[in-house]
């Protein structure tokens, strides 16, 4: 099912021309928000924080910690409130593409109103995933039809500019207990085809977000483990070829408030337009601003690029229209900027 990879890249760069984009400046490092607050709403303060972000997503979880509230009501409350602080901010809501996620108290509810919408093997039993999640079974028409009903109706209520479609590049996974060769086929073109009826459905005003560069279908992705290496500014700088809106995040494990420069250099030496920087934890407790901090280089003067980044001996360079300069070592996988005026 999957397009010839000329046809996809000129298809998806004829909509991108047509698609309404995320704010986007190379006055500054352009930056994006993506966490959640498991013990309820943000304050105001971390709201307005939030809304400098030119993009929004509200992880799963949000508010998983109060009694008798769903996720999903309250991820669509934060996505409004940063809206009333700043309606230019792209919004979108999270969506699982395929796992059975607990916090998504609400989804849970609807599917177990629908037992054949689990993902069964051939004797009936219900699969999990290697992490242990029961999955959707995307190669059933309702179930998509159910999923794609269920962003459209969040963007109505919200106003959103588009869906989040976690792990929706797994089309090759294996699932405990196995499920027939033919099933798996079925299952994986199923969620192929959930990116492509989904986005269809959004058409060329909002976008989903999808996980890999060159992800079949999508408008945008997010390249979650975005690391100081090579191998990430590779994968960033083919996603921004093929003229997809890229959000590059650096990996969890590397906290928002520590020395970010090496993996902010490597974004910088990749990104393109409609590319955006992110770090932080998917989510944290009472307002924690790790997910959410506003470093002090977010507001120092980038410019747009010269050109395109040159390599030489390993080392990467870009200048940028505002006198800032960046170089990227592969060899040690270090980073520098100097900032411009």
């Amino acid at each position: 099912m999957a397009m010839n990879g000329t046809l996809f890249l000129f298809s998806l760069m004829v909509v991108l021309c047509s698609a309404k984009l995320p704010m986007f400046s190379w006055d500054t490092l352009p930056v994006f928000f993506h966490s959640c607050n498991v013990t309820g709403l943000y304050s105001e303060e971390s709201i307005k924080t939030i809304a400098k972000f030119q993009m929004v997503t509200i992880e799963k979880s949000q508010s998983h910690l109060v009694s008798g509230v769903d996720d999903e009501d309250d991820m669509m409350r934060v996505m409004k409130m940063v809206k009333d602080v700043n309606p230019n901010a792209a919004t979108y809501f999270y969506m699982p593409s395929f796992k059975v996620h607990p916090q998504m108290s609400k989804m849970t509810r609807e599917l177990d109103q629908h037992p054949d919408w689990y993902l069964r093997d051939s004797n009936g039993t219900k699969v999990r995933n290697r992490q242990g999640y029961y999955a959707f079974d995307v190669s059933k028409p309702d179930l998509r039809q159910w999923w794609k009903n269920f962003c459209l109706n969040a963007l109505k209520v919200t106003n959103g500019d588009g869906c989040y479609s976690d792990s929706s590049q797994r089309y090759n996974t294996t699932f405990k207990p196995p499920l027939s060769p033919e099933k798996e086929k079925a299952w994986g073109d199923g969620l192929l085809e959930l990116s492509k009826e989904v986005q269809q459905a959004l058409g060329d005003d909002r976008l989903l977000i999808g996980k890999v560069a060159n992800q079949s279908y999508v408008k945008a992705v997010q390249i979650e483990y975005f690391y100081a290496r090579n191998s990430s500014i590779v994968e960033l700088m083919l996603a921004v070829e093929v003229g997809q809106v890229v959000q590059a995040h650096v990996p969890i494990t590397q906290n928002c408030c520590d020395d970010i420069t090496n993996f902010e250099a490597a974004f910088l030496i990749g990104a393109g337009k409609y590319s955006y920087f992110g770090c932080g934890i998917w989510s944290t407790p009472n307002d924690d601003t790790n997910a959410f901090i506003w470093r002090p280089e977010y507001d120092k003067p980038l410019g747009a690029p010269n050109g395109p980044a040159t390599y030489k001996n390993g080392v990467w360079r870009r200048e940028f229209s505002r006198g800032t300069t960046v170089e990227f070592d592969t060899s040690t996988n270090t980073g520098t900027i100097k900032w411009g005026t």
